[in-house]
């Protein structure tokens, strides 16, 4: 083989060569690492600036607020304004005092005349008076004229005269019609009085809600005339109860004021039962009353009042 042809022999150049390169490596490196210096002299030199205005705001902060509570206690009293006040809520007028009568009072013991109707008062009731119910669901009022049947109404002022209502129930009840006593709790009573019967009046007003009227058993005495069996019942319309009119019921007293509200309250279960029951309440009185019909409302009092 030729020596043309032989391999060139390896160069002498080869190790200057990487001696080169390592030069150019370690300047490289050396950069690198004087960039990354640099980069975080400045985050160190940020993060000093930041916290040092952070100091110097707080700081201030710190100087303002100690001259605002400075100057607000240096304000006397005079120079604070006060918030205004609420405005007061509006009071309400006092409603009028009505008028209302004194309750009836306790009788120091029971008219004699209760059980001897012979001693009992018999005068004249005058033109217009009035009556007082205290029952055990209120109070009502009664103006009663005269004119308007006059044996009805002596009969009933001369009742009140001697307390006769007092403690007696209100046994028949029918929601819609009427509100009927007049039986006492005391038979001895019952039996004094019950056909005690006063004359016949003529029938003038008309039985509608509010009017009392006595209550009566037969026939009327004539036409336009009441019958002449009553004695001691007596009942309040609840309605319009005109009917009653031409079979002899004569109204004479009005429930006056707010009355009506409390007959209106006045215990109405028993509907028709204790009225059918008349004579066994009549002649065994209040402890079969209670016994038989334990809520029944009661006339607490009853009395003449001016």
């Amino acid at each position: 083989m030729a020596a043309a042809d032989a391999p060139p022999p390896p160069s002498g150049d080869a190790p200057r060569s990487r001696r080169a390169w390592i030069a150019v490596v370690a300047v490289l490196a050396g950069a690198s690492a004087a960039v990354f210096a640099y980069r975080a002299m400045n985050d160190a030199e940020r993060s000093s600036r930041s916290e040092t205005e952070k100091k110097r705001k707080k700081k201030t902060s710190k100087k303002t607020s100690k001259k605002k509570r400075e100057d607000q206690d240096a304000r006397t009293p005079d120079d604070v304004t006060p918030a205004p006040a609420p405005a007061p809520e509006p009071v309400p007028a006092p409603a009028p005092p009505r008028r209302r009568s004194a309750g009836c009072s306790e009788p120091s013991a029971p008219d004699p005349a209760l059980v001897d109707r012979t001693r009992a008062p018999d005068a004249t009731a005058p033109a217009t008076f009035r009556a007082r119910f205290d029952t055990t669901v209120g109070t009502f009022t009664l103006v009663c004229k005269r004119e308007l049947a006059p044996h009805a109404a002596d009969r009933l002022f001369n009742l009140l005269a001697i307390r006769f209502y007092d403690g007696v129930p209100f046994f028949r009840v029918v929601e819609g019609f009427v509100t009927q006593w007049g039986i006492h709790p005391n038979p001895d009573v019952n039996t004094a009085w019950q056909t005690a019967n006063i004359e016949p009046d003529r029938v003038v007003a008309s039985n509608t809600r509010g009017m009392l009227t006595f209550a009566q058993a037969g026939a009327p005495a004539k036409p336009g005339f009441t019958s002449e069996r009553r004695s001691v019942q007596l009942y309040i319309n609840q309605s319009d109860n005109h009917r009653l009119d031409s079979m002899g019921f004569a109204p004479f007293c009005e429930v006056v004021d707010e009355g009506m509200d409390v007959v209106d309250e006045i215990y109405a279960g028993y509907g028709e039962k204790a009225g059918r029951d008349q004579s066994k309440l009549n002649s065994k009185g209040g402890t079969y009353m209670k016994e038989t019909y334990p809520a029944l409302d009661y006339i607490d009092r009853a009395c003449l009042i001016e």
